[in-house]
């Protein structure tokens, strides 16, 4: 099984540069119009969506919370391909075996599954929300099992420690005990401003993952958040806001579209939970 594998590593060394990316033809539309042409983004299983502890299994006595998450091989590095398809940033990854390739095993309820890397991407401000905040960045990591089925890690981004607010929704505060520094990615994003444009380099996942990265997590079946909208599609979603830098924010702005205009925003707006139950996944470290 070949994957093409999409990352966030951090950029090692540059190996060139072409234009060949594809465009989204969809890019430029409003997502609300993307069930026009693509029937599933009108689905009962959509996402992005509000997420809540109040309103989401985790207490420690719920059998559904027993849970394990491991990740390998993030420091392994391989070929990476960033892309600006005129939507957002994307990586891919190729490696020169499967074993050297980074998966994550997650054990829950008794069943264990291994899904391996095989992309990840930016969008801008965060898709997933909480309580009266939203976030400036969110990192999708996805995976995939050796039956097809499909998973999607999610890191959410802020900017600044500290909590006042005068109007809500505010931006959220980051918790700076758990940042990570996206240096690299930032290089990227000023390297490929134009839609098309493509830049290869050798680079790891380990450096955009939290520490705590084990625990600490939002579950549930949802879908991609560009057509098609696939359905089917677990997420984990990353409680803590991760601090990042103005300067990530300020490269991945600069960068453009298929129409030469500025990606000021790419996040798919939030969508009905439609009854659907979250479960979280709690860790020793709370806020």
């Amino acid at each position: 099984m070949q994957f093409w594998l999409i990352s966030l590593y951090g950029v090692g060394v540059l190996l060139g540069f072409s234009s060949a990316a594809e465009i989204y033809p969809w890019a430029n539309m409003d997502p609300s119009e993307w069930s026009d042409n693509y029937p599933e983004c009108g689905g009962q299983k959509q996402s992005p969506i509000f997420l809540d502890k109040v309103n989401s299994t985790m207490k420690p006595s719920d059998p559904d919370t027993t849970y394990e998450i491991k990740f390998e091989n993030i420091e392994k590095k391989g070929n990476v391909t960033a892309v600006n398809n005129g939507f957002n940033m994307v990586f891919n990854y190729t490696y020169s075996s499967e074993s050297e390739r980074p998966r994550i095993t997650t054990k829950y309820n008794g069943t264990s599954n291994t899904y391996y890397v095989f992309s990840t991407s930016f969008n801008w401000p965060g898709e997933h929300k909480k309580k009266f905040k939203w976030s400036l960045l969110e990192l999708h990591i996805f995976g995939k099992n050796d039956k097809g089925d499909e998973v999607i890690f999610a890191y959410l981004f802020a900017t600044y420690v500290g909590a006042y607010c005068i109007r809500f929704p505010c931006e959220a505060s980051c918790i700076d005990d758990d940042n990570i520094s996206l240096e690299r990615e930032t290089k990227v994003a000023l390297s490929i401003p134009k839609a098309g444009d493509v830049v290869n380099y050798e680079d790891s996942l380990g450096h955009l993952l939290p520490k705590n990265r084990q625990c600490g997590y939002f579950f549930y079946e949802g879908s991609y958040t560009i057509p098609p909208c696939k359905e089917g599609v677990l997420w984990f979603v990353y409680k803590r806001i991760i601090c990042i830098e103005e300067e990530t924010m300020k490269a991945v702005k600069s960068m453009e579209d298929a129409y030469n205009e500025p990606i000021l925003s790419n996040n798919r707006p939030r969508l009905d939970r439609n009854g659907r139950r979250i479960i979280y996944f709690r860790c020793d470290i709370e806020d």
